[in-house]
């Protein structure tokens, strides 16, 4: 293998300048009380020879070493510690295994304390309120999904005492601040603090409280007193009798508002702030995933400021973190690495879905990668096999089914790495993919490409390097890494200490640069190198950087340095963001810097093979609709749609769902599907027919009846907006006054509306025919229509209607003032005749018997 060093010049220009950093963050606890929605409910937990509080908890500031859970009755201090099992170098040297370490390392140390404030002798009814909502909210893990938690600034107890309330608050240094607000009337000596759960309570020279605990002490520092008004102060101290807190005043004046204001600071428990991934999304936000117990991941905007927090319950004591990965749309993806777990999160931080990890699970996920289009999400990890002496970790990778996390298929990519005392399992470190559709891989000691859908390996070859079991070197547990990178053409890959660019299609290097700062370690027992620093990716004009134990480095395409800007700490991941800005993780800490990048890469699929555009629709429709297009093309990654007469007359979506036409007549329409490789269109002439507008329609009334123009296919009449059963003839005779209105169908299924408003229930025969009347009514058999001034043309019909509208019978009459109709046949019932002709028009009701 030839390998090629590009000459690097070590007097290089490192930017201190704060200007660089455009946000920094950290994964401490923040300074919020978050409200319980169930998920502070079980943290208490029973245990033997220590206390319970039952009491409903309201709030909680973060889960974490330290915590403070706020009730009614009083405040509980949870603190715990987890601690994993280590394996020592005695054991690996008395040639322990696989299986019993994986075991081991996977078992738990959790040490613990709960110290109880109570108040005594309180007010049972007080009311306890949250103030100054945060920006940022919580999401939490739940059964069925998960649940979305508000975060407050403030805490208040109202009238816990007679004319006392109390409120909390961060102190801006440290700790809890709380404060006894005295109203006029108050009586301070009420206020009494009862502790329990500690070792023991002390006041110390200082006035200030200690509650001894295993951790260390929780320190009530000494009051100060003030008005409200004004700021004087008043002489204050905390007086302790057994376990009881109580608090002695010097003289005030008691129709003044006074403030007693002490704050609390817990003993330092060690948890690990390290963040070990970072992505960004298309709109520039940038998510990070680490933490301690439990993990977790957070969304910060483009300006870094926390937007949510998602925790799923994965934590450092029984699984190793894993990895991150986040698409375009913000959707997120993180795994346990450890015990196989795979979660989805949405842009709003609710959880989609989770594959639940189990501790017993065979399989380990080291890295994720999508697909060069996101449309397949592929991780890489470890499956441990067989049974000592020939026990075997295979690197492995694995097709994670979208919609669910379901493993949708997997490749044994490597076998175990034989050592002197016990193999290595060959696990999968980084993945990636590359637009020639194509996935790589690292391995301890290979490299590797596989076809999209992993269905077969391309290549393999030895990496150069020699990770050692457990690498990287980031902190209290194994966790994945990002250290490979592909373009269309090349590889790039960090092992800590120096950034390498290889041949896509053998692995081969071809050049290579030492990363400044960068380096790694080893161990006594266990083989290979431990990177201490890592974190790899490419802008979109192909520039690369990778972090380092106090930086980030730009190379050039052709790993020539540019520049290097400062971090706190060792970096563990790196990001291109959307905008060119570079976004850096590691021990304590995640940034966005200033580097002078280009823009973030989109991977798009490039083939050899051309789009083929095609489309479908619904193409005939009415005027003043909207019609939905079918994409059928193939082998595209982008489209432009032409619509003539259509609004809107573009378009970019794949799938254009309302494009709507007003006016009568034949439309063309026009797609281009364009990929890397180039575009297809088609044109489809008159391919959308629009109909002629319906006949216009109206309504008039005329006695009892309402009547639309004749011609339509078919008729539907509404009262007050409310369709009317079986009213479906071109006229409706009302049976109460109200709003009309009927929608008139076309031989092209075109609709057309009339209305009629404020109708008046009652009957008039048109020009006032009153002399118009018929008998008998009720009849039997036949009944007489007479009138002395109307008589019937030649031309004049008579027609019998149901209630329902139906004609049940017609007839033609010449000219005569009267007519009998025969009802022999019909049955009992209420019926309406209608006498017509040219010129007029006469209906009225009849009863059948």
């Amino acid at each position: 293998m030839k390998v090629i060093f590009t000459s690097v010049i070590f007097l290089f220009c490192i930017s201190l300048s704060a200007q660089n950093v455009q946000w920094r963050a950290t994964l401490d606890p923040q300074k919020v009380f978050i409200e319980n929605k169930s998920q502070f409910t079980n943290c208490l937990k029973q245990e033997k020879n220590k206390n319970v509080y039952s009491a409903e908890v309201l709030f909680a500031t973060e889960d974490a070493p330290f915590q403070v859970l706020f009730t009614k009755q009083g405040l509980i201090y949870r603190l715990e510690k987890r601690e994993r099992v280590k394996v020592d170098e005695e054991e690996i040297k008395e040639g322990i295994n696989h299986e019993e370490m994986e075991k081991k390392e996977h078992e738990a140390i959790i040490t613990s304390a709960v110290v109880l404030m109570q108040w005594k002798n309180a007010n049972a009814a007080v009311e306890v309120s949250a103030e100054n909502m945060a920006t940022q909210y919580y999401n939490y893990k739940t059964k069925n999904g998960s649940m979305r938690a508000s975060a407050y600034q403030k805490i208040v107890y109202r009238n816990l005492y007679p004319h006392i309330d109390v409120e909390y608050v961060f102190h801006p240094r440290q700790g809890i601040e709380y404060s006894f607000v005295l109203h006029p009337g108050a009586d301070a000596s009420l206020i009494k603090m009862e502790y329990s759960g500690m070792s023991a309570i002390s006041v110390d020279g200082k006035n200030n409280i200690h509650l001894k605990t295993i951790f260390g002490d929780i320190v009530d520092h000494a009051p100060r007193t003030f008005y409200s008004a004004g700021n004087s102060e008043v002489d204050s101290k905390f007086s302790l009798n057994q376990k009881i807190i109580s608090i002695d005043l010097a003289a005030y004046n008691h129709s003044r508002e006074l403030i007693i204001d002490p704050w609390t600071v817990n003993p330092p428990m060690g948890n690990s702030n390290k963040v070990f991934c970072i992505e960004g999304d298309s709109s520039g936000n940038a998510y990070i995933y680490g933490g301690d117990s439990p993990y977790k991941l957070q969304k910060y905007n483009a300006v870094g400021a926390l937007q949510w927090t998602y925790t799923n319950g994965w934590d450092s004591s029984t699984y190793w973190v894993g990895a991150l990965i986040v698409d375009r749309a913000g959707n997120s993806y993180v795994t346990s690495g450890s015990a196989a777990g795979i979660a989805k999160v949405n842009t709003s931080g609710g959880q989609v879905w989770i594959n639940p990890s189990s501790l017993f699970s065979v399989d380990e996920y080291w890295s994720l990668a999508f697909n060069c289009d996101e449309t397949e999400l592929i991780t890489g990890g470890t499956r441990l096999t067989g049974l000592p002496p020939f026990f075997d970790g295979s690197g492995r990778v694995y097709s994670i089914d979208l919609t669910n996390g379901n493993v949708l298929n997997g490749i044994r990519v490597s076998n175990a790495i034989p050592s002197f005392l016990i193999n290595d399992p060959n696990e999968v470190r980084s993945v990636c993919s590359s637009p020639n559709g194509n996935y790589y891989f690292l391995t301890l000691d290979t490299i590797g490409s596989l076809t999209l859908g992993i269905s077969s390996i391309n290549w393999e070859a030895f990496s150069g390097y020699r990770f050692g079991y457990g690498s990287p070197n980031y902190g209290f547990t194994p966790q994945g890494q990002s250290v490979i990178r592909a373009t269309a053409t090349y590889i790039f890959t960090a092992d800590g200490d120096s950034i390498v660019k290889r041949d896509i299609n053998t692995g081969n290097v071809v050049a290579a640069a030492a990363i400044p700062g960068g380096g790694h370690a080893t161990t006594l027992f266990v083989p290979g190198t431990l990177p201490k620093n890592g974190g790899i990716d490419i802008d979109s004009c192909g520039n690369v950087y990778v972090g380092s134990q106090q930086s980030v480095s730009m190379f050039d395409n052709n790993l020539n340095f540019i520049s290097s800007t400062p971090t706190p700490s060792a970096v563990y991941d790196v990001a291109v963001g959307a905008g060119g800005e570079i976004l850096a993780c590691g021990n304590g800490f995640a940034t966005s810097l200033t580097m002078g990048a280009c823009t973030q890469v989109h991977l798009n699929c490039v083939t050899n093979t051309l789009p083929v555009s095609a489309f479908s629709a619904p193409n005939t429709i009415c005027p003043g609709t909207c019609t939905g297009f079918t994409n059928l093309s193939v082998n595209a990654t982008s489209y432009q749609w032409y619509f003539l007469g259509g609004t809107p007359a573009i378009s970019t979506d794949v799938n254009p769902a309302s494009i709507c036409y007003n006016t009568p007549g034949t439309y063309d329409v026009a797609l281009v599907a364009t990929n890397a490789s180039g575009s297809d269109s088609v044109m489809l002439a008159n391919y959308i027919t629009v109909y002629p507008y319906p006949a216009p329609q109206g309504i008039i009334q005329s006695a009892d009846s309402l009547i639309a123009n004749q011609g339509s296919v078919s008729y539907q009449w509404y009262q007050d907006g409310t369709l009317i059963p079986g009213a479906t003839d071109y006229f409706y005779i009302i049976t109460s006054g109200g709003n009309y209105n009927v929608v008139c169908t076309d031989s092209n299924s075109c609709e057309v509306e009339a209305a009629i408003f404020d109708v008046v229930e009652g009957m008039q025969s048109i020009n006032n025919h009153q002399s118009s009347f018929v008998f008998p009514n009720p009849v039997i058999d036949k009944c007489t229509i007479h009138n002395t001034q109307f008589t019937m043309g030649a031309d004049a019909v008579i027609t019998v209607y149901n209630m329902l509208g139906v004609a049940v019978q017609q007839e033609t009459r010449g000219k005569k003032p009267e007519a009998v109709i025969n009802f022999r046949s019909l049955s009992n019932g209420i019926y309406w005749i209608e006498v017509r002709d040219s010129e007029k028009l006469f209906r009225t009701r009849v009863v059948k018997q």
